[in-house]
Protein backbone atom coordinates (compact mmCIF):
# COMPACT_ATOMS: atom_id res chain seq x y z
CA UNK A 1 0.00 0.00 0.00
CA UNK A 2 1.71 3.58 -1.01
CA UNK A 3 2.15 5.86 1.31
CA UNK A 4 -0.61 8.66 0.39
CA UNK A 5 0.18 11.31 3.31
CA UNK A 6 1.11 14.81 2.25
CA UNK A 7 4.97 15.06 1.54
CA UNK A 8 5.19 19.32 1.68
CA UNK A 9 2.83 21.04 3.99
CA UNK A 10 3.27 24.71 5.86
CA UNK A 11 3.96 25.28 9.59
CA UNK A 12 1.18 27.37 10.04
CA UNK A 13 0.10 27.05 13.63
CA UNK A 14 1.48 25.57 17.20
CA UNK A 15 0.16 24.40 20.58
CA UNK A 16 1.31 26.03 23.82
CA UNK A 17 0.36 25.27 26.75
CA UNK A 18 3.32 24.13 28.35
CA UNK A 19 5.86 25.51 30.25
CA UNK A 20 8.40 25.60 28.06
CA UNK A 21 10.31 27.82 25.15
CA UNK A 22 9.19 25.43 22.42
CA UNK A 23 6.13 24.93 21.09
CA UNK A 24 4.46 21.94 19.12
CA UNK A 25 4.25 22.57 15.35
CA UNK A 26 1.35 21.99 13.17
CA UNK A 27 0.66 21.90 9.50
CA UNK A 28 -1.54 21.77 7.12
CA UNK A 29 -2.32 22.29 3.23
CA UNK A 30 -2.45 26.29 3.90
CA UNK A 31 -2.95 29.04 6.33
CA UNK A 32 -6.35 27.65 7.59
CA UNK A 33 -6.56 24.37 6.95
CA UNK A 34 -9.62 21.83 7.98
CA UNK A 35 -7.19 18.90 8.32
CA UNK A 36 -4.13 19.53 11.08
CA UNK A 37 -0.84 17.49 10.62
CA UNK A 38 2.19 16.69 12.93
CA UNK A 39 5.51 15.41 11.90
CA UNK A 40 7.53 12.16 12.81
CA UNK A 41 10.94 12.36 12.58
CA UNK A 42 14.04 10.65 12.52
CA UNK A 43 17.16 10.84 14.98
CA UNK A 44 14.89 13.26 17.27
CA UNK A 45 17.47 15.35 19.15
CA UNK A 46 20.31 14.77 17.33
CA UNK A 47 21.73 17.43 15.00
CA UNK A 48 20.51 15.44 11.90
CA UNK A 49 17.25 15.43 12.58
CA UNK A 50 14.87 14.90 9.88
CA UNK A 51 11.07 14.70 8.39
CA UNK A 52 10.35 11.18 8.21
CA UNK A 53 6.35 11.38 7.30
CA UNK A 54 3.60 14.00 8.33
CA UNK A 55 0.39 12.17 10.16
CA UNK A 56 -2.75 13.31 10.69
CA UNK A 57 -4.14 15.00 13.72
CA UNK A 58 -7.50 15.35 15.74
CA UNK A 59 -5.81 17.71 18.22
CA UNK A 60 -5.75 21.78 16.58
CA UNK A 61 -3.33 24.40 17.54
CA UNK A 62 -3.90 27.11 19.31
CA UNK A 63 -1.94 29.49 18.12
CA UNK A 64 -1.15 30.97 14.17
CA UNK A 65 2.21 31.88 12.86
CA UNK A 66 2.90 34.71 11.16
CA UNK A 67 3.81 34.58 7.96
CA UNK A 68 7.04 36.11 8.37
CA UNK A 69 8.70 34.02 6.26
CA UNK A 70 8.49 30.79 3.97
CA UNK A 71 7.50 27.95 6.15
CA UNK A 72 6.95 25.17 3.79
CA UNK A 73 8.45 21.89 4.67
CA UNK A 74 9.03 18.59 3.07
CA UNK A 75 9.60 14.86 4.15
CA UNK A 76 12.99 14.80 4.10
CA UNK A 77 14.35 18.26 5.67
CA UNK A 78 15.58 19.21 8.58
CA UNK A 79 13.03 18.85 11.82
CA UNK A 80 12.25 22.94 12.36
CA UNK A 81 11.78 24.14 15.80
CA UNK A 82 9.32 26.47 17.45
CA UNK A 83 11.33 28.35 20.10
CA UNK A 84 8.91 30.99 21.57
CA UNK A 85 10.76 33.73 22.71
CA UNK A 86 9.00 37.48 24.77
CA UNK A 87 8.16 38.74 21.26
CA UNK A 88 7.53 36.25 18.58
CA UNK A 89 8.49 33.06 17.24
CA UNK A 90 11.83 31.49 16.44
CA UNK A 91 11.83 28.22 13.90
CA UNK A 92 14.78 26.68 12.54
CA UNK A 93 16.63 23.35 13.27
CA UNK A 94 18.71 22.91 16.15
CA UNK A 95 21.45 24.39 14.43
CA UNK A 96 20.22 27.63 13.15
CA UNK A 97 18.09 28.14 16.78
CA UNK A 98 21.57 27.56 18.29
CA UNK A 99 23.43 30.11 16.06
CA UNK A 100 20.62 32.46 17.44
CA UNK A 101 21.06 31.99 20.90
CA UNK A 102 24.85 32.06 20.23
CA UNK A 103 24.45 35.32 18.99
CA UNK A 104 22.26 37.36 20.27
CA UNK A 105 21.01 37.49 24.39
CA UNK A 106 17.70 35.44 23.84
CA UNK A 107 19.13 32.87 25.63
CA UNK A 108 18.11 34.14 28.91
CA UNK A 109 14.72 33.96 27.72
CA UNK A 110 14.36 30.26 27.14
CA UNK A 111 13.80 28.20 29.61
CA UNK A 112 16.61 25.53 31.15
CA UNK A 113 15.71 22.31 29.24
CA UNK A 114 14.93 23.87 25.74
CA UNK A 115 18.12 25.42 25.94
CA UNK A 116 19.73 22.03 27.16
CA UNK A 117 17.73 20.66 23.68
CA UNK A 118 19.96 23.60 21.54
CA UNK A 119 22.71 23.19 23.50
CA UNK A 120 23.17 19.48 23.51
CA UNK A 121 25.04 18.81 19.89
CA UNK A 122 27.67 21.66 20.29
CA UNK A 123 28.35 22.69 23.67
CA UNK A 124 28.93 20.21 26.41
CA UNK A 125 29.50 22.80 29.01
CA UNK A 126 26.26 24.62 28.45
CA UNK A 127 24.26 21.73 28.20
CA UNK A 128 25.37 20.69 31.95
CA UNK A 129 24.81 24.19 32.81
CA UNK A 130 21.26 23.94 31.27
CA UNK A 131 20.17 20.56 32.05
CA UNK A 132 21.09 21.22 36.10
CA UNK A 133 19.34 24.39 35.81
CA UNK A 134 16.34 21.80 34.62
CA UNK A 135 16.60 19.89 37.47
CA UNK A 136 16.65 22.36 40.10
CA UNK A 137 12.98 23.61 38.42
CA UNK A 138 11.60 20.63 38.89
CA UNK A 139 12.99 20.47 42.20
CA UNK A 140 11.22 23.74 43.38
CA UNK A 141 7.62 21.78 43.02
CA UNK A 142 8.52 20.07 45.78
CA UNK A 143 7.04 16.65 44.27
CA UNK A 144 9.61 13.43 44.91
CA UNK A 145 7.85 11.19 42.59
CA UNK A 146 8.09 13.70 40.32
CA UNK A 147 11.74 14.55 40.37
CA UNK A 148 12.70 10.97 40.36
CA UNK A 149 10.46 10.60 37.17
CA UNK A 150 12.48 12.94 36.14
CA UNK A 151 15.91 11.90 36.30
CA UNK A 152 15.22 8.14 35.14
CA UNK A 153 13.68 9.28 32.18
CA UNK A 154 14.11 12.57 30.65
CA UNK A 155 17.55 12.64 32.07
CA UNK A 156 18.94 9.08 31.30
CA UNK A 157 17.65 9.67 27.84
CA UNK A 158 19.38 12.67 27.39
CA UNK A 159 22.49 11.57 29.00
CA UNK A 160 22.69 8.82 26.76
CA UNK A 161 22.53 11.26 24.15
CA UNK A 162 25.49 13.39 25.26
CA UNK A 163 27.66 10.00 25.29
CA UNK A 164 26.76 9.62 21.67
CA UNK A 165 27.78 13.51 20.61
CA UNK A 166 30.50 13.84 22.54
CA UNK A 167 32.10 10.34 21.92
CA UNK A 168 32.58 9.57 26.19
CA UNK A 169 31.41 5.99 26.82
CA UNK A 170 28.91 5.32 28.89
CA UNK A 171 26.36 2.35 29.84
CA UNK A 172 22.73 3.79 31.47
CA UNK A 173 21.47 0.47 33.68
CA UNK A 174 18.41 0.60 35.86
CA UNK A 175 19.29 -0.93 39.19
CA UNK A 176 17.30 -2.54 41.70
CA UNK A 177 18.56 -1.34 44.55
CA UNK A 178 16.61 1.22 46.37
CA UNK A 179 18.66 4.07 46.98
CA UNK A 180 19.47 4.21 43.25
CA UNK A 181 17.80 5.32 40.34
CA UNK A 182 20.34 3.68 37.66
CA UNK A 183 23.83 3.31 37.50
CA UNK A 184 26.14 4.91 34.41
CA UNK A 185 29.13 2.33 33.63
CA UNK A 186 31.88 4.15 31.86
CA UNK A 187 35.35 2.90 30.70
CA UNK A 188 37.46 5.78 29.70
CA UNK A 189 39.15 8.60 31.13
CA UNK A 190 37.64 11.17 28.97
CA UNK A 191 34.41 9.78 30.00
CA UNK A 192 35.20 10.66 33.76
CA UNK A 193 36.24 14.43 32.58
CA UNK A 194 32.84 15.15 31.34
CA UNK A 195 30.72 12.90 33.85
CA UNK A 196 32.14 15.13 36.69
CA UNK A 197 31.71 18.32 35.30
CA UNK A 198 28.23 17.75 34.66
CA UNK A 199 28.37 16.45 38.68
CA UNK A 200 29.39 19.58 39.51
CA UNK A 201 26.91 21.59 37.98
CA UNK A 202 24.24 19.29 39.23
CA UNK A 203 25.67 19.68 42.42
CA UNK A 204 25.29 23.57 42.23
CA UNK A 205 21.59 23.70 40.84
CA UNK A 206 20.20 20.95 43.14
CA UNK A 207 22.15 22.48 46.52
CA UNK A 208 19.17 24.46 47.95
CA UNK A 209 17.03 21.38 46.94
CA UNK A 210 18.28 18.18 47.74
CA UNK A 211 19.71 16.70 50.98
CA UNK A 212 22.23 14.54 49.64
CA UNK A 213 23.98 14.55 46.19
CA UNK A 214 22.17 13.31 43.57
CA UNK A 215 25.15 12.04 41.34
CA UNK A 216 28.13 10.21 42.69
CA UNK A 217 30.82 10.08 40.59
CA UNK A 218 32.99 6.98 41.75
CA UNK A 219 36.50 7.00 39.54
CA UNK A 220 37.82 4.07 41.00
CA UNK A 221 35.17 1.80 39.90
CA UNK A 222 34.23 3.45 36.84
CA UNK A 223 30.84 4.13 37.51
CA UNK A 224 28.37 7.24 38.50
CA UNK A 225 25.53 6.84 40.61
CA UNK A 226 22.15 8.51 40.26
CA UNK A 227 20.11 8.56 43.42
CA UNK A 228 16.87 8.96 44.75
CA UNK A 229 16.72 12.22 46.00
CA UNK A 230 15.42 13.38 49.68
CA UNK A 231 13.64 16.56 48.51
CA UNK A 232 14.53 19.26 51.59
CA UNK A 233 11.23 20.28 53.04
CA UNK A 234 11.00 23.92 54.03
CA UNK A 235 9.85 25.31 57.51
CA UNK A 236 6.61 26.45 55.93
CA UNK A 237 4.77 24.82 53.50
CA UNK A 238 4.13 26.50 50.84
CA UNK A 239 1.21 26.17 49.11
CA UNK A 240 1.21 24.12 45.55
CA UNK A 241 0.69 25.97 42.36
CA UNK A 242 -2.13 24.81 39.85
CA UNK A 243 0.55 23.39 37.87
CA UNK A 244 1.53 21.19 40.64
CA UNK A 245 -1.68 20.37 41.57
CA UNK A 246 -2.71 19.16 38.23
CA UNK A 247 0.84 16.80 38.00
CA UNK A 248 0.08 15.38 40.88
CA UNK A 249 -3.82 14.59 40.03
CA UNK A 250 -2.75 13.03 36.37
CA UNK A 251 0.12 10.77 37.91
CA UNK A 252 -2.84 8.41 38.81
CA UNK A 253 -4.25 8.28 35.64
CA UNK A 254 -1.41 8.99 33.48
CA UNK A 255 1.60 7.12 35.30
CA UNK A 256 3.30 10.95 36.40
CA UNK A 257 3.63 11.67 32.79
CA UNK A 258 4.98 15.27 32.52
CA UNK A 259 5.28 17.04 28.78
CA UNK A 260 8.36 16.85 28.18
CA UNK A 261 9.78 16.93 31.55
CA UNK A 262 8.21 20.33 32.36
CA UNK A 263 5.28 21.09 34.52
CA UNK A 264 2.43 22.01 31.91
CA UNK A 265 0.56 25.45 32.32
CA UNK A 266 -3.39 25.19 33.36
CA UNK A 267 -5.50 24.50 30.19
CA UNK A 268 -9.24 25.67 30.13
CA UNK A 269 -10.54 22.72 31.68
CA UNK A 270 -9.02 19.44 32.72
CA UNK A 271 -10.45 17.68 30.07
CA UNK A 272 -9.11 19.51 27.86
CA UNK A 273 -5.51 19.26 29.01
CA UNK A 274 -6.28 15.50 29.11
CA UNK A 275 -6.82 15.40 26.00
CA UNK A 276 -3.98 17.26 24.97
CA UNK A 277 -1.65 15.09 27.20
CA UNK A 278 -2.63 11.90 25.51
CA UNK A 279 -2.59 13.20 22.08
CA UNK A 280 1.20 13.93 22.79
CA UNK A 281 1.64 10.84 24.38
CA UNK A 282 0.40 9.09 20.73
CA UNK A 283 2.95 11.07 18.92
CA UNK A 284 5.81 11.01 21.67
CA UNK A 285 7.88 9.70 18.70
CA UNK A 286 8.33 12.70 17.20
CA UNK A 287 9.19 14.55 19.98
CA UNK A 288 12.13 14.55 22.02
CA UNK A 289 12.41 10.48 22.62
CA UNK A 290 14.99 8.19 22.31
CA UNK A 291 14.01 4.91 20.56
CA UNK A 292 17.20 3.14 19.96
CA UNK A 293 18.21 2.26 23.52
CA UNK A 294 15.87 -0.30 24.95
CA UNK A 295 16.81 -0.36 28.45
CA UNK A 296 15.64 3.41 28.79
Amino acid sequence: MSDSSPKTLLLCGVLRGWKSSFSIPFFGTNTNPNQWYLMKVSHSGLADERIIRFEETNLIPNQSVPRTSNLQFSVGDSVPRVLETIDDFLIGDLHQLYEQLHQTDLEKNVDPLARADIFLNYDFPAWAKSISLAARAIAKHNIDSAMASWFSGIFARRLFLASQIHSFDVNVMRTNETSKLFVVNYQKENSFRFLSLLKEEMDSALRTYIDDDMLAVRPEEFIMEVNIPRIQRMAQTKKRSTNARVISNLQKKQAGFMVDGKVPYQFATKKKYDSAVKEYIRHISWTFEVTSTSDL
